[in-house]
């Protein structure tokens, strides 16, 4: 069992770490909470990210195919998240970089809330997840039952929160050399947001 239980580990870790490798809006904030903030609160913000993940999974799991139906098919659910991501986007886009580089203590509640409602308004997640645990079943690569299963949840964790603490590391090592990076981040997750609403917007509309 401990070589089931292992293999179910790597497998959610190695599947989670690719997944996450990708730019997207989670490891973006990671970066700019480590570069406006400090690494400890992007840290608080990688592990909520993180949690949420490993519900994605369930989700993904218990009700695949209903969730990817209604995300299709609700014109609601698709407003929102284009809503969400072009007001977020506007604020990271016009929001003025800080004129010093030192790091600032924020309170690190509020950064472990970011990180949930960011990780929840991603719309790719669970599709992903409905689409990687189907190819995993197919060839009799996972195992649904309650121990394998959570030790496949640990290693999506796991595999997540490593690619954050990269991402986070990386950008306080370059921001201690780097000056006025922080306006250039601000302005790539602002673009990047706006055009994930775009992308949205479009894929609503063909669909």
């Amino acid at each position: 069992m401990l070589v089931v239980y292992s293999g179910q580990f790597f497998l959610g870790l190695c599947v989670s770490f690719l997944g996450t490798i990708p730019f997207g809006t989670v490891n973006l904030s990671v970066i700019n909470t480590t570069i406006h903030r400090n690494l400890k609160s992007g840290l608080h913000l990688a592990v909520s990210a993180s949690l949420v993940e490993v519900v994605h999974v369930l989700l993904a799991i218990q009700f695949g195919k209903v969730i990817v139906q209604l995300l299709q098919g609700n014109a609601l659910i698709h407003a929102l998240v284009i809503v969400a991501f072009t007001v977020i986007g506007g604020i990271f886009f016009f929001k003025k970089a800080r004129h010093s580089h030192s790091p600032t203590i924020g309170k690190s509640p509020s950064f472990f809330l970011r990180g949930a409602i960011i990780g929840l308004l991603n719309p790719q997640a669970v599709p992903f997840w409905v689409v990687i645990i189907a190819m995993l079943q197919s060839m009799d690569s996972i195992r649904l039952s309650t121990e394998p299963l959570l030790f496949f949840l640990v290693g999506v964790a796991l595999g997540k929160l490593l690619v954050l603490f990269l991402y986070g590391y990386l950008s306080a090592i370059i921001v201690r050399r780097i000056q006025k990076t922080g306006k250039w981040v601000n302005k790539a997750i602002g673009i990047i947001f706006i055009g994930m609403a775009i992308y949205e917007t479009v894929q609503w509309a063909l669909g």
